[in-house]
């Protein structure tokens, strides 16, 4: 007796894939929205294309990356004359000019030249390269629309984190940093591009997550002075802005913060629970006394689910990092492993 057994490969998409390949070697194109299309009729596998042109000649070839939704991953590739074929090509090949390549995208070093200073030891910059190509990754595969209202509210987001409220300022701004209109357009309809796959990635989990995890949103505000005796604590609870005021007399650090409880520190972490108004030993690099004056409690609204969305998709891209293949062609593994760790 036989038992029938599923192919390992799709061969209708191997099929549409190599006729895919063949268009763009004698046709040449971007091919991006040939990708999008074939996408579509293959939604249950993912697909990547890598255009790779010769430094020396100009010569191009393209490789087409078919990830299978039951785990096998195929590779096709193209090239007509006078493009060189894959494996005289060399499985890895750094141009002088690209800095990393995250699953094969390539990041000329021409467009992170405004970061490289000290990037090697900037965990946080180093995982802002290699997020940006993940996050392009996943447009190419699933463009998003962007509406021109959205196109706006990006705008106008982007205007008020840069206080940029006039025009003078606005073109202040661009002439300081040699950006044109046309530009900063484009940057804008990055971001929105951003926006939207964010709310599709995330947008559904935002009100459980919400209901779940509320409390870490909340606002403490406190009245703290460095110092933890007695009388301080009993100045702190009578009258904490007299008390701030003799801290200064004293030479004694004081203030009035604001934290969220989530983002509190394992120093402040005793706020979380302090009773209002009756003084609470922290640590602010030193001992410290502290009394909460005011506790928010958070509503969904646009401004928390904006945040909201933006942890969700952090948490997102850290998954996609987790996976993702990636190549640095400057500096040393030691320190750019860090940029994926975690």
């Amino acid at each position: 007796m036989t038992t029938e057994t599923k192919p390992a490969v799709d061969a209708d998409l191997l099929v549409d894939a190599a006729g895919l390949l063949s268009e763009l070697a004698h046709d040449p194109q971007d091919g991006r929205s040939a990708v999008s299309e074939l996408q579509g009729r293959h939604a249950e596998h993912r697909l990547h294309l890598i255009v790779d042109e010769e430094a020396y000649d100009g010569s191009v070839h393209r490789a087409l990356i078919v990830r299978q939704a039951d785990g096998l991953t195929l590779s096709l590739s193209a090239a007509a004359e006078p493009g060189l074929p894959w494996p005289l090509r060399g499985v890895v090949r750094a141009r002088e000019f690209d800095l990393l390549a995250v699953n094969g995208m390539r990041v000329p070093v021409a467009e992170a030249l405004a970061c490289i200073d000290g990037m090697f030891d900037d965990r946080k910059l180093m995982r802002t390269l290699v997020d940006s190509c993940l996050i392009r990754q996943a447009l190419e595969e699933q463009p998003v629309d962007v509406s021109p209202a959205l196109l706006q509210q990006t705008a106008d987001a982007f205007r008020r984190g840069k206080n940029l409220y006039s025009a003078e300022a606005m073109r202040a701004w661009l002439a300081d940093r040699s950006l044109s209109q046309e530009r900063f357009a484009e940057l804008i309809a990055d971001l929105a591009r951003t926006r939207a796959l964010r709310r599709r990635v995330v947008g559904g989990e935002v009100d459980d997550w919400f209901v779940s995890n509320r409390q870490e949103l909340a606002v403490i505000t406190a009245a703290w002075v460095a110092g933890a005796d007695q009388a301080i604590a009993g100045q702190l609870e009578a009258d904490p802005l007299g008390a701030l005021v003799q801290a200064r007399r004293d030479g004694r650090d004081g203030g009035v913060s604001e934290w969220r409880v989530g983002e509190l520190s394992d120093g402040l972490r005793a706020l979380a629970t302090a009773v209002p108004g009756a003084a609470t030993r922290i640590d602010l690099d030193s001992p410290a006394l502290a009394v909460v004056l005011d506790r928010r409690e958070p509503v969904l609204d646009e401004a928390t689910r904006d945040g909201v969305e933006r942890r969700l998709f952090d948490r997102w891209l850290a998954e996609r990092r987790r996976i993702a293949h990636v190549q640095w062609f400057w500096g040393n593994e030691a320190r750019t492993d860090r940029a994926t760790e975690g």
